[in-house]
């Protein structure tokens, strides 16, 4: 067996590791934020207009990839784990590939096992994983230069910022750089050909619905993160270098992985600015002179998809990039020391991603206690595979039962408000009854009251029709009962609190007295 199948044989395990460590997590999860934007995906196919009608948080490729599992899964809300897990430990794969075939790295044999350990199972059904993947694949392309790589590149890339769309600007960037880099034959157009066709898709779509307005609302939703944090764009940069190096720094012993990317960024840079002032070669031939100027770019473009927030899984999903680099410099530079200063990286990350150890790299893995007093039920089809504690079901069975009952007994009630953070919520109750909300969820702050205004939503004008009209239901948190008792009249109102859980907290629903007496 050759040095190239026992590599392929390694990665796979690697690869196969991820893919189950984050499907199985994925049973134990609660995380109504970042799962309950499946809503978007859910009324794609609807009669309501993406952008318009509903929020869509990030890219529309995102949406309809994870709308299309949803139909084959029947609305099973873990497939779109599923997808994001099949993503990222794909990519992972292909990345390390990457490292030793195209770059004939020597010590490739390192990069599953570090990548693993930085991040070693997805924890969202988010947009990064997917762009990770999309990216990586533009990377195989852009190396292997076969009749119509190029093409495929441009292509990529341009699919990848249709699942993060403020990617648009750098990825135009990054194509035009790889254009004038290879602008010795007519085939280096196809790039532009590539990039062009997915980006006309999109926008011939959104010409015909006239939903460009809409999805300009979306497109710089970036200013509210600015007004929440008040801050200018300097401003943010700054203080997100004084909190990365303080936690690369400070933190190192336990929290080793920010360090780790730390080293990415600063390599990668050091590669980017020698490329441009010195042109030094570094590297075996002039092909990976240019190979690895736009690895480092790539790798420092995606750097800013962690400025909004500083979290391993950002990092894990376009910064690792730059990790190829990193191994190849340690290589070239001390030929002798480098398995011993690789084997130190290991040690570092490992004592710090002990699972089932909780960390910030790894932060959703079940305890042992979830593992034995956590449950699946089949009630909700949207959670059919879910494995939850009981309390946490009990709030659950409770909503789906409430939002059904109220929908078949109480014919005037047509609405329902979901003034809560859990969008599990606004997908349970959409089931059964209509909602004008154009967020799925609704807190009384900043944020919140922010993006309402970016979107000119006006929630409070929907409560007070709820109040005017007694023709909705309201969800909502009981530590906001005093504030909705001054928006709501309570002698024709009453509400009904459910089980208290660590998960949900205390919850409760305002109903019309008329309706109440019906159901109860």
């Amino acid at each position: 067996m050759n040095s190239k199948k026992y590599f392929l044989i390694f990665n796979v395990i690697f690869f196969f590791l991820s893919f189950i460590g984050s499907v199985y997590q994925s049973f134990y999860i609660y995380d109504p934020f970042h799962w309950g934007l499946a809503q978007s995906s859910l009324e794609l196919f609807s009669s309501s207009k993406p952008y318009k009608d509903f929020f869509i948080h990030y890219g529309f490729l995102y949406t309809l990839t994870n709308s299309i599992i949803l139909e084959l899964t029947n609305q099973n809300l873990i497939s779109t784990m599923y997808l994001s897990a099949f993503f990222f430990s794909i990519a992972n794969f292909l990345l390390c590939y990457i490292a030793f075939e195209n770059f004939k790295i020597k010590a490739s044999y390192f990069l599953p096992i570090l990548i693993f350990l930085a991040h070693p199972f997805a924890n969202h059904p988010w947009y990064n994983y997917q762009f990770y993947f999309l990216i990586t694949v533009s990377i195989y392309f852009f190396l292997n230069e076969k009749k119509y790589s190029l093409f495929f590149t441009g292509l990529f890339v341009s699919l990848s910022c249709l699942v993060y769309e403020n990617f648009i600007y750098l990825g135009f960037i990054l194509v035009s750089i790889i254009f004038y880099l290879k602008n010795k034959t007519i085939k280096s157009y196809l790039i532009f050909l590539g990039f062009l066709i997915p980006q006309l898709i999109f926008h011939t779509y959104l010409l015909i619905y006239n939903l460009h307005d809409y999805w300009l609302k979306t497109f710089w939703l970036n200013e509210i993160f600015l007004k929440i944090y008040d801050l200018t764009f300097f401003e943010l940069v700054i203080r997100y270098f004084e909190i990365f190096l303080s936690k690369s720094l400070f933190s190192f012993f336990t929290h080793p992985y920010y360090f780790l990317f730390l080293l990415i960024f600063v390599l990668n840079f050091y590669n980017f600015l020698n490329f441009i002032f010195v042109k030094k070669k570094l590297y075996t031939t002039e092909k990976n002179n240019i190979y690895f100027f736009v690895l480092s770019l790539i790798c420092l473009f995606t750097y800013a998809s962690t400025l909004h927030k500083l979290n391993i899984f950002r990092f894990s999903t376009g910064p690792i990039i730059g990790i190829l680099f990193l191994v190849y410099f340690i290589e070239q530079k001390f030929p002798q020391d480098k398995n011993y200063i690789l084997i130190l990286i290991v040690l570092l990350l490992g004592s710090a991603s002990l699972v089932p150890l909780k960390q910030e790299n790894n932060r959703f893995f079940p305890l042992f206690e979830d593992l034995k007093n956590n449950y699946n039920s089949t009630q909700i089809k949207f959670f059919r595979h879910q494995k939850w504690r009981n309390e946490t079901w009990n709030v659950i069975n409770a909503i789906e039962n409430q939002s059904k009952s109220i929908a078949k007994t109480c014919k005037e009630i047509t609405r329902f408000i979901n003034y809560t953070e859990d969008a599990f919520i606004y997908i349970i109750a959409k089931q059964y009854l209509d909602s004008d909300q154009y967020l799925f969820w609704y807190q009384n702050k900043k944020y919140h009251k922010l993006l309402s205004e970016h979107f000119n939503v006006e929630m409070d004008e929907l409560v007070n029709n709820v109040n005017k009209f007694e023709n909705g239901i309201i969800f909502f948190n009981l530590k906001d009962l005093n504030s909705f008792k001054e928006k709501i009249n309570f002698s024709k109102f009453s509400f009904v609190e459910f089980t208290y859980s660590y998960q949900q907290k205390r919850k409760g629903i305002i109903v019309p007295d008329s309706c109440l007496k019906k159901i109860l």
